[in-house]
């Protein structure tokens, strides 16, 4: 338990420490604020929160928004005009007409013909061949016709009258029976007793050629008496 003594001592003690304390604190505060020998007394600025919230920072600078806007609306203008050029240079290449050497070679042909074209005829004067026709049948030993086909005969004026510069070729023949000499010379006969009937009809002699072929291509056997009566004949070509 401590004496009254003691703890009056053990007060003041610490009045005096605290004393002490707050003195040093002073003066280093004093020490601050107060300029050195030959320094100009220093100015305190006070600033708010709000004012530094305000106050921009060193360095940096506020962009303007239309200037922002100007700047995008350019950027998109210069890529759609880049895309429309790209797209009308390819549009007029596809467009371009490709002519190979071949088909150049042909127009010029076709431009400067030469002679040997213009010489070939056309379809009117140039017929497509046609196979043989029987236009008439004759008796054993006989040039004198016992028929004649009126639609052949019809046939053979059509088409002297549709190609002018066209012929006719006319081809007697004669059945195996007989001498074969005499069979060539009958087989003639009836191929120029054909051509006459034609010319007495009124078509020109000068388109009409006449030949004997004796038993030659026969078209049917010549063992039986119907097969040689259809060798007996004149076939027309024309």
């Amino acid at each position: 338990m401590h004496t009254p003594a003691v703890s009056a001592r053990w007060s003041k003690f610490i009045l005096n420490e605290t004393y002490t304390y707050k003195n040093m604190a002073f003066n280093l505060n004093k020490g601050e604020d107060q300029p050195q020998a030959g320094e100009p007394a220093k100015k305190k600025m006070i600033v708010s929160a709000k004012d530094a919230q305000a106050t921009p920072a060193p360095g940096k600078k506020k962009v303007p928004l239309l200037l922002i806007i100007a700047a995008v609306v350019l950027l998109a203008s210069g890529t759609w005009y880049f895309m429309r050029d790209s797209t009308n240079k390819k549009e007029g290449a596809s467009d371009q007409l490709v002519v190979s050497p071949e088909q150049t070679q042909v127009v010029k042909n076709d431009s400067q013909p030469t002679a040997e074209v213009n010489n070939v005829e056309s379809p009117a004067t140039q017929p497509a061949p046609t196979p043989p026709v029987i236009s008439a049948g004759f008796l054993p030993g006989s040039a004198d016709p016992i028929s004649v086909d009126d639609e052949t005969v019809s046939d053979i004026r059509k088409f002297l009258s549709t190609y002018p510069d066209a012929t006719i070729t006319i081809s007697g023949y004669a059945s195996s029976e007989g001498d074969p000499a005499f069979n060539q010379q009958l087989s003639q006969k009836r191929a120029d007793a054909f051509r006459d009937y034609l010319v007495s009809l009124g078509i020109p002699a000068n388109r009409l050629s006449a030949q004997g072929k004796g038993i030659t291509n026969p078209t049917s056997s010549n063992d039986t008496p119907e097969g040689r009566v259809k060798n007996r004949r004149v076939e027309v070509e024309f």
